[in-house]
């Protein structure tokens, strides 16, 4: 018997309440104080792991099989940082804050999966409505993903290179994506201003003129890592088992391999954190 997506999804949509219900963490992490950028991928860091012990009571079923959800989450704190040509000159920015990699996997491999590439962004502080000023070589590098000439942490003598020499197609416009924090109070949201994750062709064209924007302007966070777990957002780079974008594929179990056996200790920086959601589609009767 064969399991397609639609299968995993069927399931994902019989137990919704429960399914929305272990990615509300997540989706809130926002909620518990904090002054920036750092302080919020901290909490986002620990509401995954509530998120992760609510997954392991999940079981989710079709007629066809039963499903597992697994949320697993890791934070370095040394910045990735990625080396490319901007102006005519070879710059270097962060490559995200967030790794956000969604899969389906059974007894053969990784049947689906889906990625997206997240940069954080909190309000200024001395406006009284929330506004953001993205960093004009950022904002470059998410909306054109020029070639990577190096991937790579650490700086000068400590600058150790993860990947070289990549250039990254993607077709889903919210594969590279802001997450936007807001400071003030937006009336009628019981638990404060929503985080919002923005495309960066909105992000691009309202902050055309000035470098600054205002929001929301895309879908609440919480909603983003459903559309996630369905896969119907983020860029596919791994179908029926086999890669359809190499490079990305290679780009992100670099990264994945990375976080997972180098945690260099607190204090070194603001994190990187990576959150993988897999189902688990067992063998076939």
């Amino acid at each position: 018997m064969t399991t397609n997506i639609n299968d995993v999804r069927k399931a994902l949509s019989s137990d919704f309440d429960n399914l929305a219900g272990c990615l509300l963490p997540m989706g809130y992490a926002h909620t518990v104080p904090w002054s920036n950028e750092e302080d919020y991928l901290n909490n986002l860091y620990f509401a995954t792991q509530w998120s992760k012990q609510l997954s392991s009571k999940l079981v989710l079923s079709t007629p066809k099989s039963n499903y597992s959800l697994r949320i697993d989450c890791e934070k370095v704190h040394k910045r990735i940082l990625v080396e490319f040509p901007f102006k005519r000159k070879l710059q270097s920015c962060e490559i995200g804050d967030i790794l956000i990699v969604s899969k389906y996997v059974d007894p053969h491999g990784i049947l689906s999966r889906n990625v997206c590439f997240i940069q954080v962004k909190v309000s200024d502080k001395k406006k009284r409505f929330d506004v953001w000023k993205i960093d004009e070589k950022q904002l470059y590098f998410y909306l054109k993903w020029p070639i990577i000439n190096n991937c790579y942490t650490g700086r000068g003598s400590n600058r150790h290179i993860l990947l070289k020499n990549l250039k990254i197609s993607h077709r889903n416009r919210l594969f590279s994506s802001y997450l936007l924090l807001g400071r003030s109070h937006h009336p009628g949201l019981s638990y404060g201003p929503y985080p919002w994750i923005t495309g960066t062709d909105l992000v691009a064209t309202a902050s055309n003129r000035n470098g600054k924007m205002q929001g929301p302007l895309e879908v609440a966070f919480l909603y983003h890592l459903i559309q996630l777990i369905f896969q119907v957002n983020g860029e596919r780079d791994i179908s029926k088992y086999k890669s359809n974008n190499s490079n990305l594929t290679q780009l992100v179990n670099r990264l994945l391999k990375y976080v997972n056996l180098n945690d260099p200790p607190e204090g070194e920086g603001r994190p990187f954190v990576a959150i993988t959601l897999t189902l688990k589609i067992p063998e076939a009767q």
